[in-house]
């Protein structure tokens, strides 16, 4: 059949008949006729829209959607898959939610300029796996999550607050396969430790990457100095209190009752008078050390005449002198060298 020579079927007789390269064929003609034919298109066939076209490419076998062109699904555009020239958009615009199912175990995610990096997977009733650079690096289970780091080892968990500076309000979150937590800031392009908590073992706390308070398996040790503001005990064993912000008294106490504790205000003294020991008859103090001893029962009596007295000892080049601050008199003691 000649290129203007068309077959036309009439009263179910196959008819050819020319036509001229010019003319057209009314459309409204065979409309009602196509959807009956019941034939196949046996090239490609193009679908011309307004401003984006789609194709179906018989040598691709690929039904193609031109920049724009989008797949409609529903009643008013429920779903719509396109791309935009720059992105790759599938919009959810219905009521209900977007799912995502598969009758196999896994749903995977994949990248690259092969797809072969791994994102994502998805197991059905196991969890759900993370990659970075297709290295897992994060995954969830029945007991919580887990981060893992190089090949299994050293997790890090990082957290930034946005502040426009990579150096700006960082800190991190390691735990390491031998069971060490810690907590991190960064300062100065670099994460400094903070506090770091050992499995079986100590918590240490630091100040600018420099320890200050560890835990041990008796207590605590310090480096440094300690300042307190309120230590106590419920069994009344300790205290430490500073009860007097306005002059920094301290107060050490072994029990609630006040004649047991001293206090710390330029001087050490005792926080009341004539109730507390330094040392005990089985507990001595090895050495005194002191510029002048001042002696005073001021307030009580001797056991002699039933009197007080208020003395100092001090210390001469050759000699030792007694003062009395009640008469003001002044004595010598008798010395008597030896060998």
């Amino acid at each position: 059949m000649s290129q203007t020579e068309v077959q036309l079927i009439k009263d179910a007789v196959i008819v050819n008949a020319d036509i001229s390269n010019s003319a057209a064929i009314d459309i409204s003609k065979i409309s009602g006729a196509m959807p009956l034919a019941g034939g196949a298109f046996t090239d490609d066939v193009t679908f011309t829209g307004a401003s984006a076209n789609i194709v179906f490419d018989k040598s691709s076998n690929e039904l193609l959607f031109a920049d724009n062109a989008k797949a409609s699904f529903g009643n008013n555009g429920d779903l719509v898959i396109k791309h935009t020239g720059s992105a790759s958009v599938i919009e959810d615009n219905g009521t209900g939610p977007l799912n995502i199912q598969t009758n196999n175990s896994n749903i995977n995610i994949k990248g690259g300029s092969s797809a072969g990096d791994t994102m994502a997977i998805f197991k059905s009733t196991e969890g759900v796996e993370l990659y970075y650079d297709n290295v897992k690096t994060f995954s969830t289970d029945g007991n919580g999550i887990f981060a893992f780091g190089p090949e299994g080892g050293t997790a890090n968990v990082y957290i930034y607050a946005d502040e426009g500076d990579d150096d700006a309000d960082k800190w991190s979150l390691t735990s390491g396969t031998d069971g060490t937590f810690t907590i991190n800031n960064r300062a100065s392009g670099s994460f400094e430790k903070n506090i770091e908590c050992n499995g079986n073992g100590n918590v240490e706390l630091y100040f600018d990457s420099s320890k200050k308070l560890e835990t041990t398996s008796s207590g605590i040790t310090v480096t440094g100095s300690v300042v307190a503001n309120g230590i106590s005990r419920s069994s009344g064993n300790l205290s430490i209190n500073n009860n007097d912000t306005s002059n920094g008294v301290i107060t050490f106490a072994t029990n609630t009752n006040d004649c047991w504790r001293f206090e710390f205000n330029g001087d050490f003294e005792p926080h009341v008078d004539n109730q507390v020991n330094i040392g005990s008859a089985t507990k001595r103090v090895a050495n005194v050390f002191t510029t002048d001893l001042h002696l005073s029962n001021k307030g009580s009596q001797n056991d002699v005449d039933s009197t007080w007295g208020d003395y100092t000892i001090q210390e001469g080049l050759e000699n030792l002198f007694l003062i009395n601050h009640r008469t003001g008199k002044k004595f010598k003691f008798n010395l008597t060298e030896v060998a």
